[in-house]
């Protein structure tokens, strides 16, 4: 059984297309590193402009994504520096977290202080709700869809960042 009809699966895809044109891609640099970790279909990672883009997820179902240029990992993202041939410039996480235990979460958090070389950018894609948040919206043209984008500089700061610099 499919998890979106073809009729959601084509509102995914219109959506994350113009989330990203209007929000995410200026946060990526055609020159980046990005990863997807719980890539699943691979709506964000293959909209997104960068010179490499690494689909990770369990579900053999990314694999699909190498048709489209995508590198994929089909592995646990709590293993992925065990994988990776090089350092992130940007991880992606969206509809993610809530699907690890509190180890798995804070194993991955641990991870990018090896996959970030000095500074990345973390975007997490949040799941519109009927909470207020106190996010602006990532477009006027997607409703309420909405991000926490972070700047991660190492050693261990996290600073907020709304726009980084091209």
């Amino acid at each position: 059984a499919r998890r979106f009809s073809e009729k959601e699966n084509r509102t995914r895809e219109v959506t994350w297309k113009i989330l990203i044109a209007d929000f995410f891609q200026q946060y990526i640099s055609p020159r980046d590193v990005i990863v997807d970790l719980g890539a699943g279909d691979g709506k964000f990672i293959t909209n997104v402009e960068a010179k490499r883009r690494i689909a990770v997820d369990v579900s053999t179902h990314v694999l699909q994504l190498e048709q489209q240029g995508i590198e994929v990992l089909n592995i646990p993202a709590t293993s992925l520096t065990q994988h990776l041939d090089t350092h992130l410039d940007v991880v992606v996480m969206s509809n993610f977290l809530e699907h690890l235990p509190r180890l798995g979460t804070r194993m991955i958090f641990l991870s990018f202080i090896r996959v970030f070389p000095i500074a990345g950018v973390l975007l997490l894609p949040l799941s519109s709700g009927p909470e207020p948040s106190p996010l602006p919206p990532c477009s006027s043209r997607t409703g309420s869809a909405r991000a926490a984008i972070l700047r991660v500089v190492l050693p261990c700061r996290v600073r907020s960042a709304r726009p980084l610099p091209p």
